[in-house]
């Protein structure tokens, strides 16, 4: 039915067909560069909102910015396919930089849109400086496991009978992200990626789910990898500031890279 209520809504195929706003929200500002930009998970429970605990630790220190995902607000349309995504969001991204250096930073399954982003904005030279993936499982390929997925979408019903978060909006848009994600390429990138995975089970105790099932990993072995004394819920959000910790140590190690002119 959801599946259904996605394909009724306007879908775009290009960045001059999106109809709805991308507009940054500015978390935090700093003097020190690159900037961080952070893309917003596609589920009705994401947001630019998501990444405001992150954020209040970058204050003083570096801009912050986040952007929302496409298809979430009431009059968006939907992206039909990952290139008419990363197209504006690319375009998004850009403008947010603003002609600085800038890092895409993802969460969960918006690890999987931010590092397609990356690899679009390389091929039109316009490459970030760093990518950082967080706790950010696979969904093909011998990714994410049924059982990891299912406690996954427990938690988000959990959280939305708490807060009220899912709409029709959301829920047909988190349709449609379902569908793209297995389509977004993971191949080679050339900017250095740091993968932060959270090394706290949020499965039940009774979980019969192995370690190598719940914990996201790396899904290239040039990526750095840093634990993070996390669950996949609370790494952005009540252990947030250990997460900036090492983003802030990431960031702080890339070579300078000048700004565009």
């Amino acid at each position: 039915l959801l599946r259904a209520v996605a394909d009724l809504r306007p879908h775009f195929a290009s960045a001059a067909q999106f109809t709805g706003e991308l507009g940054p929200q500015r978390l935090a500002e700093g003097p020190a560069r690159p900037r961080l930009v952070c893309l917003s998970t596609p589920m009705a429970t994401g947001g630019q909102h998501q990444h405001a605990r992150l954020a209040s630790h970058f204050r003083g220190v570096r801009p912050v910015s986040t952007l929302p995902t496409p298809g979430f607000t009431p009059g968006d349309s939907l992206p039909g396919s990952v290139d008419a995504l990363t197209a504006i969001l690319g375009d998004a991204v850009l403008n947010t930089a603003e002609g600085e250096p800038y890092v895409l930073f993802g969460y969960s399954s918006g690890g999987l849109i931010a590092y397609a982003t990356a690899a679009r904005l390389e091929r039109m030279g316009a490459g970030p400086a760093g990518v950082v993936l967080v706790d950010s499982y696979q969904v093909s390929g011998g990714g994410v496991s049924a059982q990891v997925f299912q406690e996954m979408a427990v938690t988000l019903v959990e959280q939305d009978a708490e807060f009220g978060l899912f709409g029709s909006t959301g829920l047909s848009a988190m349709t449609r992200y379902f569908d793209l994600l297995p389509q977004c390429p993971l191949d080679p990138i050339s900017a250095p990626v740091l993968f932060l995975g959270a090394d706290r089970s949020f499965l039940p105790e009774e979980s019969a789910a192995a370690e190598e099932e719940w914990q996201a990993r790396p899904w290239r072995p040039e990526h750095t990898y840093r634990p993070v004394p996390a669950t996949h819920f609370t790494v952005i959000e009540d252990d947030a500031e250990a997460t900036a910790a090492l983003v802030e140590e990431f960031l702080g190690s890339l070579a300078p890279v000048p700004a565009r002119t």
